[in-house]
């Protein structure tokens, strides 16, 4: 069974033919634009119509081509089928259709138009060698094209590769740079700190022999200082002691004086120096006793009867004063016992 993609010539201008083209041919065949790359493998199949040429099927196919498309798209179907285009439109479409029909060529025309569509066909031949040449010039250029982009692409991929290489040894560098600055910076600091930390003992322990030699200092003369006033107060009591002793003494011997005088005026015993004696004796005797009744109150004895001076204001300096010369005065002091006992309070 004959099909078009039997017919060389047709099956090579159906494989060459713009896909516009053969999508008008696919419609004229089947009434459909036919499926995306699919089209031309229908048109190498299609066996025909095989309907009566003078039906109204065949007729009403006519028409609708003749409706459907214009001239210029009904030359290149006739191109494809290697059919005459010259005449009218209504020629050609009859043509186009009676041809899809059978597969068979009854168009008869003179000998110049058989030589014309000779002609025709060999310049359609050269055409399309020459297309061809073309298209065979077109892939090489392509394929060297293709080639080109590839090296290229390689050539940038591996220079992308040699830089990201390069940028990795730098960041690995940079990371190990870093790292040597870290250590360095973290052995100073360590060094630092071991420095301000014997500093800091160092300085301590001076501030330490400082403090030990300022205390021993204020201790000693703290010491000295109290024994100095211990020493002075101690003078100064013995001096006192003393001063009482020559005040008792002279005031014991005015006494006696006194009493002898007082003795003596009334007569009594006066001639018998025994009788002096017994007088001296018993007088002795009287004035031991006197002795102890008038013996002057000592510092222990009043030391507590007057109030420390603290300088609070609950205890004014004038109420001490007034205090103080009370309690001199019944003790009888002189003023160096009051300077005495001021300077020990």
């Amino acid at each position: 069974m004959a099909t078009s993609g039997s017919i060389r010539n047709i099956d090579y201008n159906i494989t060459h033919a713009k896909l516009r083209v053969a999508k008008i041919l696919h419609y004229i065949c089947f009434s459909t634009e036919g499926e995306p790359r699919k089209t031309r493998k229908a048109l190498r199949a299609f066996a025909g119509f095989r309907l009566d040429d003078t039906s109204e099927q065949f007729l009403s196919k006519c028409n609708d081509v003749s409706e459907k498309f214009d001239l210029p798209d009904l030359i290149a179907i006739c191109k494809i089928l290697d059919l005459n285009y010259k005449n009218e439109k209504h020629d050609v479409v009859f043509r186009i259709c009676s041809f899809l029909n059978t597969f068979i060529n009854d168009d008869e025309t003179e000998d110049d138009e058989e030589e014309d569509d000779v002609l025709d066909i060999d310049e359609d031949d050269e055409r399309r060698k020459e297309e061809k040449s073309q298209l065979e010039d077109e892939k090489r250029r392509l394929q060297e094209e293709k080639r080109r982009l590839e090296d290229e692409r390689r050539e940038d991929d591996e220079r992308r590769e040699k830089e990201k290489r390069r940028l990795e040894d730098e960041r690995l560098e940079d990371d190990e740079r870093r790292e040597k600055e870290k250590r360095r910076l973290e052995e100073e600091r360590r060094k630092d700190d071991e420095r301000r930390a014997k500093d800091d003992k160092r300085l301590e322990e001076e501030e330490r022999r400082r403090r030990e030699r300022r205390n021993d200092e204020l201790r000693r003369r703290r010491e000295e200082r109290n024994y100095d006033e211990g020493r002075q107060i101690c003078d100064e009591r013995r001096r006192y002691e003393r001063s009482n002793d020559e005040e008792r003494r002279r005031y014991e011997d005015r006494r006696y004086d006194e009493d002898i005088h007082v003795h003596e005026e009334i007569g009594e015993r006066s001639s018998s120096a025994s009788n002096n004696a017994e007088i001296r004796s018993a007088n002795n005797g009287a004035t031991g006793t006197r002795r102890q009744v008038s013996f002057a109150l000592s510092f222990r004895d009043v030391e507590g009867s007057i109030r420390s001076f603290n300088g609070k204001d609950e205890y004014p300096i004038r109420t001490w004063i007034i205090e103080f010369e009370e309690v001199a005065e019944i003790t009888g002091w002189n003023d160096l016992q009051k300077l005495i006992y001021a300077k020990n309070v």
